[in-house]
């Protein structure tokens, strides 16, 4: 049943003729902008993406028309948010799952950043993960997202050492840091798990100021920076063992503040800059 739900997406990646498997988009688009930058990201002319997530269980009517969702288990939260929001809920992820039936289900992210401890990961995933996998075994299942730095590899270690049953089907990414350093935290991962394709579902480029204050890595001026993203988004569209990637520049550049702002795939106003273009697959 699964696959029966992927066909449509099949058939709409293989009517956009340019449209690359691996090449994602996050529908986490600027709030006070949402309408206007949505539909700049779901433009017919943008025909390079295949799909999209929202970081949670619920898709995002807009662009699934256009692209394929893959749902993600927030963390282990079982209630709604304080607002009442549920999309992290995961008491609620396997009806989720049931209704929507995703080829693909992301898991836990980033746990040492939002401080999920091992046992707590492991024990949501005996308790909620493993059924799904049961119940739909042609399911892929993503690990909890792992970061550059020092602390991830120790926590996924751990996590598989505690649970043996607690398996995932693909190494998931991120990572925030220098571009120049990219390619060597990517390979490092290739070598803990090299027999596990990977998905880098989260990046962006930024640095540390001399106060410990956050910078981006593509400021205006910066010539070398936008360049490098392309031959570093190539050498993925290249690597046979990446599966998927998603570049994080849905933000609209210098709004909001903040590194996660300078390269942007549109302009202040709502435009698509050059990178925008060039990663939606705009002519």
């Amino acid at each position: 049943m699964i696959i029966n739900s992927f066909l449509p997406v099949l058939a709409l990646c293989a009517s956009a003729h340019a449209a690359n498997p691996k090449r994602g988009i996050i529908s986490d688009v600027n709030q006070n902008t949402r309408d206007a930058d949505t539909a700049r990201f779901t433009d017919s002319r943008a025909t390079a993406l295949s799909w999209y997530y929202s970081f949670g269980q619920y898709p995002d009517s807009e662009f699934s028309k256009r692209y394929q969702f893959v749902m993600q288990q927030f963390g282990v939260n079982e209630s709604p948010e304080a607002d009442g929001n549920n999309f992290k809920n995961i008491k609620l992820l396997m009806s989720e799952v049931d209704k929507q039936r995703p080829s693909h289900l992301m898991t836990f992210l980033e746990p040492v950043h939002y401080g999920v401890s091992v046992d707590a990961a492991v024990n949501a995933w005996r308790q909620y993960i493993i059924p799904i996998k049961k119940k739909y075994p042609r399911m892929q299942i993503g690990s909890p997202s792992v970061i550059n730095g020092e602390d991830s590899l120790p926590w996924i270690r751990s996590f598989q050492q505690k649970c043996p049953e607690c398996k995932f089907d693909f190494l998931d990414v991120h990572y925030y840091w220098r571009y120049g350093e990219f390619k060597n935290e990517i390979m490092n991962w290739r070598k803990q798990f090299p027999k596990k394709p990977m998905w880098v579902s989260d990046i962006g480029f930024q640095d540390y100021n001399a106060d410990g204050s956050l910078t981006g890595m593509c400021k205006p001026g910066d010539k070398k920076c936008v360049p490098s993203i392309k031959r570093l988004i190539t050498w993925m569209d290249n690597t046979p063992w990446i599966k998927r990637y998603t570049f994080r520049g849905e933000f609209r550049r210098g709004v909001g503040g903040g590194p996660l702002f300078f390269w942007s795939f549109l302009d202040k106003n709502g435009n698509y800059t050059p990178l925008g273009k060039w990663y939606l697959g705009i002519n």
